[in-house]
């Protein structure tokens, strides 16, 4: 996989089909998403293709590892989705905002960003959790989880932030 540009190829084996976000390997195979809204999960050595699921639009951020062996992306269109390692529907929400950007996780939340807000969802049911908003301008964003379960945001507005158990802190 080379990703120039923000557009992944792996050219032996799709090369009418560009990667969108960089390959996620865990489970003892590969996993892609690319432009056409579809992930892909290829063998370990990424020479076989195993299985594809179509998603509604381009995959935007993602795959990543979620919690209980889920495959986590979302999409150009606004939808977060939970995948088993099989690439099977577990559950999928509609998110406000544009979702360009990588989610994060913890043991009890997937964590987006997006239209100035922050959301957490639960990892096993798709159930809104909380949203705490980032004020006017943050736009979308990533998001990274520490490891004393901070969540750290850096947003499409050029502001990054940190919220870990009751606080918040902003940088411009």
């Amino acid at each position: 996989f080379f990703c120039p540009g923000g557009t992944c190829i792996n050219s032996s084996h799709r090369p009418n089909k560009p990667y969108s976000t960089p390959p996620l390997a865990i489970y003892g195979s590969v996993f892609a998403g690319l432009t056409n809204g579809q992930v892909v999960r290829f063998n370990g050595n990424a020479t076989i293709e195993q299985k594809v699921f179509q998603a509604d639009s381009k995959i935007v951020g993602g795959p990543i590892a979620g919690p209980a062996g889920q495959i986590v992306v979302t999409t150009a269109n606004g939808t977060l989705y939970s995948l088993t390692k099989d690439l099977e529907v577990r559950w999928q929400r509609s998110v406000p905002g544009n979702l360009n950007g990588i989610p994060a996780y913890s043991a009890d939340a997937v964590y987006v960003v997006s239209g100035d807000v922050l959301r957490a969802y639960n990892p096993f049911s798709g159930a809104l959790l909380w949203n705490r908003n980032l004020g006017n301008g943050a736009g979308h964003g990533s998001a990274s989880v520490g490891y004393g379960r901070e969540i750290y945001m850096q947003t499409s507005g050029g502001k990054v932030f940190a919220y870990g158990e009751g606080w918040k802190y902003g940088v411009d």
